[in-house]
């Protein structure tokens, strides 16, 4: 479980500086903190890939492809970028302080569609997914505060990525 190796616990105040996670209540986020880790990261660090090809000292989070972490960025910067079927790598854009990443891991099939790596060194709060879901299916609330926000990241991420292939033609 990402949110069990290495970090260091996060506060409920600390969540609350997040737009996905403001305006819960106090007991939301005490039970929210208690499944989430503070985990830094150094430039060049592939947080999560994509493919799940890549060697284990080499990964962030587990060796598999499974996305079992929904991650906050809250220091640094971490470029998104995906491979196309020509083995061509594109970058899709940068996540900062606020965003949201591994939003896979909330969703069905829960597997990363992105890779990620540290444009910078950083941090980032790991939550575990599998708690956070089951946090979500008892308080109705935060489930569909949540979801909200991903569908908002989610829909930014298309534009932009619409965007880019636009450029493209």
């Amino acid at each position: 479980m990402a949110a069990e190796r290495g970090g260091r616990m996060i506060s409920p105040e600390a969540l609350r500086r997040y737009p996905t996670f403001g305006g819960l209540p106090d007991a939301t986020l005490r039970a929210i903190a208690m499944v989430g880790q503070e985990k830094p990261f150094k430039a060049g660090t592939r947080l999560f890939d994509e493919s799940g090809r890549l060697p284990p000292g080499e990964r962030f989070f587990k060796a598999d492809e499974s996305a079992d972490a929904l991650m906050v960025v809250t220091q640094g910067e971490v470029d998104l970028l995906t491979v196309l079927g020509s083995g061509k790598q594109v970058f899709l854009g940068t996540a900062v302080p606020g965003d949201l990443l591994g939003v896979s891991s909330l969703l069905e099939p829960r597997e990363f569609l992105l890779t990620a790596i540290a444009r910078s060194h950083g941090a980032l709060i790991a939550l575990d997914a599998a708690r956070l879901r089951e946090l979500c299916e008892e308080d109705t609330r935060l489930g569909y505060q949540l979801m909200r926000q991903v569908a908002r990241d989610l829909r930014a991420r298309l534009a932009q990525a619409v965007a880019q292939l636009a450029g493209m033609s």
